[in-house]
């Protein structure tokens, strides 16, 4: 029996910017999220990761869909992700797969850890991995890794110079023009942290790239796409 493609919760809010919507697909119901990710598997190259697997769709400048598939071959599920030039050395305390999908996970560390301590660092950060399965045991803690990291924007603020960046602020709760705040690890009202993989940052623009137009790229990729369906072996 196939699995349901369930689109995450906040995906369903039409008005909502989300991971997808950053890289320019326009993913605003559970019918929308589930075309996509049929489209991405069938164009995708797989990845093997017991239980499950992955078929990863390679968009082109950098747009990445990581399709989730049962052990039937069955997708039930897909993340995005952006491969971008930058990266990160993580100190992985803590590795966390999900209690309903083992394809899906997070590990928990340090932000540029001193050499040969990696619980140690900068910050405390959560990230979500997009090929969790496929890697978790590369990332049993505790251990340095070196990371590709994409951050999507919930919202974002644009300043022409660090001064407008200061007169925008509140005088009583200042921020500097570089700055990391791992609201996701942070206790909320003497509660628990929410533990999710949100930060609220500030820093400085070095590049940039054209928009992201997913959709149109992906467009493009599926019609040349000629792989059968690994959705059904019948088909």
């Amino acid at each position: 029996m196939p699995v349901p493609v369930r689109a995450p919760a906040e995906y369903a809010a039409r008005a909502m910017p989300n991971h997808f919507s950053d890289l320019g697909f326009r993913v605003t119901s559970q019918e929308t999220f589930e075309s996509l990710a049929l489209r991405a598997a069938d164009a995708g190259d797989p990845v093997p990761a017991p239980p499950g697997g992955y078929l990863v769709c390679r968009v082109g400048g950098g747009i990445e869909l990581w399709v989730q598939t049962t052990p039937e071959r069955d997708v039930c599920g897909c993340q995005p992700h952006f491969s971008g030039p930058a990266r990160l050395r993580v100190g992985v305390t803590e590795i966390h797969g999900s209690e309903h999908n083992p394809l899906d996970g997070a590990l928990v560390g340090w932000a540029d850890p001193p050499e040969g301590d990696p619980e140690m660092g900068a910050c405390p950060v959560r990230i979500d991995v997009p090929n969790f399965a496929a890697v978790k045991d590369a990332l049993a803690p505790p251990r340095i890794v070196v990371m590709q990291v994409a951050a999507f924007a919930h919202w974002l603020d644009c300043f022409p110079g660090d001064e407008a960046f200061a007169a925008s602020q509140d005088p009583k709760v200042r921020v500097a023009a570089e700055s990391f705040f791992p609201t996701g690890l942070t206790p909320l009202d003497d509660g628990p942290a929410p533990n999710r993989a949100e930060a609220l940052f500030s820093g400085h623009v070095l590049s940039v790239s054209p928009p992201a137009r997913g959709e149109e790229q992906a467009e493009l990729l599926f019609r040349k796409a000629i792989k059968p369906r690994l959705l059904d072996p019948a088909t």
